[in-house]
């Protein structure tokens, strides 16, 4: 084993010195290799690359415009990039069909950046790799590519005006091609901006924001996603102001989350495929869960075996649910004022449920198919219900009270 100790932009000659604009190359093939780097100051490059097996890469820069491209290939690669300052980039590339890699990354400061342009902050080839990226302070960008299986990622963003999307032409702020993935944003303040792509099997997104003018984006094709994961966690929590939500699932057997609280929210749920639910049905679950003002909520099922829910509590809310397939599930609760719904159903066995309370409610209820049954309750004033149904065996009840 080697190990590589350098130190850049100091100079121990019984005074402490701070150079600028100084590059390094560094570059190790073999196995169990150590590469430690330190650069303080400004302009600095740090470009490593190892190959081998079981190697480790410990990079630290403090100062402004410094820049760190580390490249590993091979298996059990593990990196550590620590930035403090302003304006630093960086570049995690394990690949080469690696397996059980680790990058992890922490940046503290302004204006640091994962990746420009065309480029990714970390790119993991292979199986079983682990990313995690950290970002402190404000205007930071991170974006995570993965490819292969069993790999997991996670992106946490603390300060305003944090993204982690839009950095790439791929527009992605974590994306993951392959089977069982999973990933994860945390962002806590405001401003933030947030986006998955998974594309494969079996993939998980979890997506978490609080703070105000926040916007979630999930994009999933494949089959068993599960956006909120096996025990119904969100796909998409935000608390705050302005939010915006979209998950979309394409694929076999999804289930979707979203739920909002704040001020001003709109969420979309998009499902293509078979088995789709809305998530834990609301209530507190979520299948779209909307608690504030000016809420808005689209929910379309296309396929087969889907479940939707959406649950608005507050005022001016306004919630579209589409259905087309078979043995397909609606319920829509309401409370506030100024309500609006609309349901539509065409297929097979579906069940229609709307609940409203409050002021200027309104229901519209479409159903084309066979064994359908919708059950409208509304209370307030100002109310109107239309349910039409068209088939076999379908029954309906409205009930409305001033």
């Amino acid at each position: 084993m080697r190990k590589l100790f350098f130190l850049l932009g100091t100079l121990f000659c019984g005074t402490f010195l701070i150079a600028q604009t100084n590059t390094s190359v560094v570059t190790q093939t073999g196995t169990g290799h150590e590469s430690y780097a330190l650069q303080a100051g400004r302009l600095h490059i740090l470009d490593l690359n190892q190959e081998g097996l079981t190697n480790f890469s410990d990079s630290r820069q403090t100062g402004k415009s410094n820049d760190a491209d580390i490249d590993q290939i091979g298996t059990n690669q593990d990196t550590y990039i620590k930035q403090i300052g302003s304006s630093n980039e960086y570049r995690v590339t394990q690949a080469e069909n690696g397996n059980d890699n680790l990058a992890m990354v922490r940046q503290e400061g302004r204006r640091n950046y994962g990746g420009r342009g065309n480029d990714w902050g970390t790119y993991q080839a292979g199986s079983r790799n682990f990313s995690e990226t950290s970002s402190v302070g404000d205007d930071n960008g991170a974006a995570t590519l993965q490819r292969g299986s069993d790999n997991k990622a996670s992106l946490v963003q603390r300060g305003d005006r944090n993204s982690g999307t839009y950095l790439t032409s791929l527009n992605w702020g974590i994306q993951q091609i392959g089977n069982r993935n999973a990933a994860d944003i945390d962002q806590i303040d405001d401003d933030n901006t947030a986006s998955i792509e998974q594309l494969g099997d079996d993939n998980a997104f979890r997506i978490t924001q609080e703070g105000f003018v926040n916007t979630a984006s999930s994009y999933q094709s494949g089959n068993r996603n599960r956006a909120g994961g096996s025990a119904l966690n969100w796909g998409i929590l935000q608390v705050g102001s302005n939010n915006r939500a979209t998950s979309s699932s394409v694929g076999n057997n999804n289930n979707s989350g979203t739920h909002q609280g704040g001020n001003h929210n709109i969420s979309t749920i998009v499902q293509t495929g078979d088995g789709n639910v809305s998530n834990g049905l609301s209530r507190g679950y979520f299948g779209t869960d909307q608690r504030g003002y000016y809420n808005n909520s689209d929910l379309v099922q296309s396929g087969n075996y889907n479940t939707a829910s959406t649950d608005q509590q507050g005022n001016r809310n306004q919630a579209d649910t589409y259905q087309l397939g078979t043995s397909h599930r609606s319920s829509v609760y309401q409370d506030g004022a100024d309500h609006d719904s609309n349901v539509d159903q065409l297929g097979t066995a579906n069940i229609s449920s709307v609940i409203q309370y409050g002021t200027s409610n309104s229901s519209l209820v479409f159903q084309d198919g066979n064994t359908n049954q919708s059950s409208v309750f509304q209370t307030g004033l100002a109310h109107l219900s239309t349910v039409t149904q068209t088939g076999v065996t379908n029954s309906s009840s409205v009930n409305q009270s001033n």
